[in-house]
């Protein structure tokens, strides 16, 4: 049976009639499957613009990350030089201290002489 075609309201029939509603139906598939294709890459845009967020974030706190980083890399040289000094200030402080008791050595030692001299 051949499909009608209207045309100016009016029922024309023609042997193309059928491929046309074949082609009509095979758009309408594409332009679904186009229609699906473009949701997907929505979601897909909508993934990545996400990702995108994200990742600023991250570059934003590596920022922040590596300016504290540089800060306490600061503050563990002025610690180091402190700490340097201190056992700077240590070891003369143990020198002098050696130095002390070598005197108080020597001076027990004469004090000892003295007294078995004065005592023979």
């Amino acid at each position: 049976m051949i499909s009608p075609v209207f045309t100016h309201s009016q029922a024309v029939y023609s042997p193309e009639t059928p491929h046309m509603i074949d082609r009509i139906d095979a758009l309408e598939e594409k332009i679904a499957a186009l229609v699906d294709k473009i949701r997907d890459l929505k979601h897909h845009i909508s993934n990545l613009e996400r990702q995108n967020r994200e990742l600023f974030q991250i570059a934003e706190q590596k920022k922040t990350t590596d300016q504290d980083n540089v800060t306490l890399q600061s503050r563990i040289s002025d610690l180091e030089t402190e700490l340097n000094g201190r056992d700077d200030k240590e070891a003369t402080v143990k020198d002098r201290l050696k130095t002390i008791l070598n005197r108080i050595d020597t001076l027990e030692s004469e004090i000892t002489e003295l007294d078995e001299s004065q005592g023979e």
